[in-house]
């Protein structure tokens, strides 16, 4: 259950429950292995980018009530946080396993046709893009070429198309461009970016469209981490063979009496199962997603974010049984648990920025902007010339009408502020 009073500017520091740091199975490795090597440490945003890897290594091969791995996971932090080291990790990590080629699909979006053409050669592929925030916002621009603007509608398309069958773009010349099909593409996505060029160019649209719902947050709760000693440290080779194994798995018969793995060539996913505690807590978080999508209906297309939910939770809970047991996954109910508390703190954290940054006018971008100005200020509030001189780009009496839809709205109050020198000042808080 969201509690926003901890959202207070923007510090999301003990956000993240505490517990969702230990991780079952071989996710867990990779977040430990990403941690232990990391010169800034950046333990949340590792876990978002372990998940989107093992989505990618197991894409395919299982499935939980027809859902797949596919993974769109956004991390982020502040310039020079150490948001990059997990990718080279992850990186590493194919390398080494020798599956890199088969997975990795890029660090950036070319165009619709280049993702397609990626995902048409691996099936499963596995997308790292830094700055995923000046892509997304070059997609909404209408000066954009029409190639990038249609990246969104690309990936919300084949985020949808996991379990089915995927058409590619059409072209005019079918001898050079012949009519191409994905059968049950598995895309996974871990993109960071700072937060305000990410929110800067999402629209609301784009959250009524459900293309933010497939995504989910994390956040660095440390902007500026203490540097550390690096550490070259080579992935564990437990964790190399099982990545390896699942890469190369079609469909495994599990047999008891086997000293090997044996695997046949059959393009069939493994259907895993639940224990009954899992597909309780499954129910449950249904019937809370109910709750908060009501309680948003008619808050800025809000809602649109909790309607995929009950769908990540299963995901991610598949992705971390598959890492437990290679052989017969199932998901248990500690896996349903964690899976339903990440996507719950994903989906708080990514409303509380939608709604301090979104906006619908350039009016109310202004207007958002002015908030976070005094928001940021605290407790003890902002004088006038010292928010004058934080939004100089704004017309003075746009600023002053700005000020005073915020008072009317009770998001802020002003106060004159007698001084000690006979002075006064007038200042502005949060409501």
């Amino acid at each position: 259950m969201g509690d926003f009073d901890k959202f207070k500017k923007c510090d999301f520091s003990g956000l993240f429950p505490a517990h969702l740091h230990n991780i079952p199975g071989k996710v867990g490795d990779i977040v430990k292995w990403m941690n232990e090597t990391a010169m800034f440490s950046q333990p949340i945003l590792n876990i978002g980018n372990a998940l989107a890897l093992y989505g990618a290594v197991i894409g395919r091969k299982v499935s939980y009530e027809g859902l797949r791995s596919n993974m769109y996971i956004v991390g982020l932090g502040e310039s020079g946080s150490g948001k990059d080291h997990s990718r080279k990790c992850s990186q590493k990590l194919l390398v080494s396993a020798g599956i890199f080629s088969d997975l990795y699909g890029g660090e950036e979006f070319t165009s619709d046709a280049a993702i397609e053409t990626a995902v048409f050669k691996r099936n499963s592929c596995l997308y790292q893009i830094d700055e995923i925030g000046h892509i997304i916002r070059q997609s909404t621009d209408i000066k954009a070429p029409s190639h990038a603007r249609s990246i969104m509608k690309t990936l919300t398309k084949m985020f949808t198309s996991a379990s089915s069958m995927y058409r590619c773009k059409s072209y005019a010349s079918e001898r050079t461009n012949p009519e191409r099909e994905i059968d049950q593409p598995n895309l996974c996505i871990y993109g960071t970016t700072v937060p305000h060029t990410l929110f800067e160019a999402i629209t609301p649209s784009q959250i009524k469209d459900g293309f933010l719902g497939r995504n989910l947050m994390v956040v660095s709760e440390d902007p500026t981490p203490i540097k550390r000693q690096y550490i070259e440290t080579l992935p564990p080779q437990d964790l190399l063979d099982d990545l390896k194994n699942w890469s190369l798995r079609q469909k495994v018969e599990y047999d008891p009496l086997a000293t090997s793995i044996e695997s046949i060539s059959i393009n069939q996913t493994i259907n895993v199962k639940a224990t009954i505690g899992a597909v309780k807590l499954f129910d449950d978080f249904f019937n809370y997603r109910i709750s908060r999508m009501n309680q948003l209906r008619d808050v800025r297309c809000l809602d649109a974010l909790w309607a995929r939910s009950n769908e990540h939770a299963k995901k991610i809970a598949l992705i971390l049984a598959c890492g437990e047991n290679y052989f017969d996954p199932e998901i248990s109910t500690a896996d349903a648990q964690w899976a339903i508390d990440f996507v719950t703190y994903s989906i708080d954290v990514t409303i509380h920025m939608v709604s301090e940054s979104v906006s619908d006018s350039d009016f109310e971008h202004d207007l958002l902007a002015v908030k976070k100005v005094i928001l940021d200020a605290g407790e003890g509030g902002i004088g006038k010339p010292k928010l004058c001189r934080q939004t100089r780009k704004l017309k003075p009496n746009d600023r002053d009408q700005i000020l005073r839809a915020l008072i009317e709205s009770e998001d802020i109050r002003g106060q004159e502020i007698h001084l000690k020198d006979n002075r006064s000042l007038y200042k502005y808080f949060i409501s």
